[in-house]
């Protein structure tokens, strides 16, 4: 079942490497799962993509899913005002709260 118009899956792309933005190609994609920190550790694609949101930026016109899952180092950096200012700047579709460490780089052992 699909609610609020998101599909069960979207494919996750960097923001900073246009490799990954396959629907310049011609492939269909109807929304993305774009991960914020790519554009926290990249200046210039932040400053880039928080000037012209990130529909411009991508030039891709599906739903952005903005992830907030990032290494604990840019969680610690990133105050709340930041964040709304980010996504008032970047305007997504959707975003997600930041959350508390994810350890998204532990070790399989640990994980």
């Amino acid at each position: 079942m699909q609610k609020a118009g998101f599909l069960k899956f979207a494919p996750e792309v960097d923001l900073v490497d246009q490799r990954s933005w396959v629907w310049r190609d011609g492939a269909e994609i109807e929304m993305i799962f774009a991960p914020l920190w790519h554009l926290l550790t990249n200046w210039r694609a932040l400053t880039e993509a928080s000037s012209s949101g990130l529909h411009d930026y991508l030039g891709f016109h599906g739903k952005i899913v903005l992830s907030t899952v990032m290494p604990d180092e840019l969680i610690d950096k990133l105050d709340r005002d930041r964040y709304f200012q980010l996504i008032k700047d970047l305007r997504p579709d959707a975003t997600m709260v930041p959350d508390n460490y994810t350890y998204v780089d532990a070790p399989l052992y640990q994980s």
